[in-house]
């Protein structure tokens, strides 16, 4: 059954302004960045300059500047934020302790006969890849943060750009834009899939568990690589010029050539709109994005804090709200009611939209907290199989309770002759679900 709201009062979350304050941080390139929230510093790779520090505050000040050997391509922080990797190109890969939060210092190092371009870490998996540019890629166990052991090697045609892992799977992207997955599970390097429809990748990172590549020329891809040599396409948003890429709230943030920021509504990767954007001063090739700022990398070598100003209005239109800790969504009739942390959409949730236009599916049921809930449904159901992670269905019928369960024991112990067994539920009818 489905209920139609006539009146309902939402949130609008607008970006009225960013308001930008630089530093030029005593020269370098400055190529990527490696944010750590617990105490608000930005360690950036600037090239033959280094590594430099930054105390992320109203005033963006430079703390500290670490040279290395060899000019520093890229940096990313560990789990517990208290080791900084970085690879410094012919240098090869350092680790730095991070644990006082303010200065780096180099505990160990892993010479490379090649030149260590770009780095990427799971930090769940405990997993630090290191392209090594013809050299191929480089895997390391990094659960020991400040003593890396080698894990594996991928062997490469060509000259790797960029590099990405989670868990077992790698990938990889080339000057040409051609990219591979492989299959580090064995210890020995599958590959799995080759792409070859890219022109310039400029980033390269993952969005939940999906893989996402920003074009320079093209826009942004989707891919659902849960099946590493078949990836799907998901989502896509054409766009040319785009430079950084950053991920916040179910929200994909895209810095580009023509200096703005676009904010696209990943709520729904296969269908990924436009939200906002804003002009800032000069191109941002780098970008970290945090509810009230973006920490940002400039091509004219400089350092930038952009402060997100937001104005709260509200309007007359319905609110879903994400609870961080279940990941389970809600609507609500003002999105002035969503508790502070919840992620908001104007969109119907995947999950919700299921239960809305009443389509019992597997999705749907899986997706329901414990307890009991009360669902409809339009169409009849003759598989059951999409209860199975549920522990009873209950309907009313005719003056007679029905139940319906897969668990064996749950069955044995309900009395048939009162609870009778049904194999359909009709359309039109409501039905209980027990989790």
């Amino acid at each position: 059954m489905r209920i139609l709201l006539l009146f309902t009062l939402t949130i609008s979350v607008l970006f009225s302004n960013i308001v930008s304050k630089d530093v030029n941080g005593g020269g370098g390139n400055f190529l990527s960045i490696a944010y750590f929230q617990e105490n608000t510093k930005a360690v950036v790779a600037a090239d033959f300059a280094g590594i430099k520090t930054f105390n992320v505050t109203d005033s963006l000040e430079l703390i500290d500047t670490l040279v290395l050997d060899g000019n520093v391509k890229d940096v990313v922080g560990s789990k517990s934020g208290n080791t900084l990797y970085a690879a410094a190109n012919s240098g090869g890969l350092f680790v730095l302790d991070f644990s006082n939060g303010n200065t780096l210092e180099v505990i160990n190092s892993f010479p490379s006969s090649g030149q260590s371009l770009d780095l990427s870490i799971d930090t769940e998996a405990q997993r630090l890849a290191v392209a090594e540019d013809a050299l191929g890629v480089s895997i390391y166990d990094v659960s020991s943060e400040q003593e890396p052991v080698l894990h594996a090697t991928i062997e490469t045609k060509k000259e790797v750009k960029k590099v990405l892992i989670k868990g077992d799977v790698v990938v990889t992207s080339y000057r040409d834009g051609i990219v591979e997955i492989f299959d580090i599970s064995s210890g020995v390097s599958v590959k799995e899939y080759t792409f070859s429809n890219f022109l310039n990748i400029n980033q390269m990172q993952w969005y939940e568990d999906y893989l996402v590549f920003l074009d320079g020329s093209l826009g942004l891809f989707v891919y659902d690589i849960s099946i590493a040599h078949l990836p799907l396409l998901k989502g896509a948003f054409a766009l040319e010029g785009g430079l950084g890429l950053d991920f916040l709230n179910e929200r994909g943030f895209i810095s580009t050539a023509t200096s703005s920021i676009y904010e696209l509504d990943l709520n729904n990767v296969s269908q990924i709109l436009f939200v906002n954007s804003s002009s800032v001063e000069e191109q941002i090739n780098e970008m970290v994005v945090e509810d009230a700022f973006i920490v940002a990398s400039r091509m004219d070598k400089s350092f930038q804090l952009l402060t997100r100003e937001t104005q709260v209005a509200c309007s007359n239109e319905i609110t879903y709200g994400k609870n961080p800790k279940t990941k389970n969504w809600s609507k609500f009739f003002s999105g002035c009611d969503v508790p502070d942390g919840w992620v908001q959409s104007h969109r119907v949730p995947q999950s919700l939209a299921l239960q809305e236009e009443n389509v019992i599916s597997e999705e749907l049921i899986s997706s329901l907290p414990s307890g009991w809930h009360l669902l409809g449904t339009s169409a009849q159901v003759r598989d059951f199989s999409v209860f199975q992670s549920a522990e009873s269905v209950w309907k009313f019928k005719d003056s007679v309770w029905g139940v319906y369960t897969q668990s064996s024991s749950l069955s044995r112990a309900i009395d048939r002759a009162t609870y009778p067994e049904f194999s359909i539920i009709e359309a039109g009818s409501g039905f209980w679900v027990k989790k």
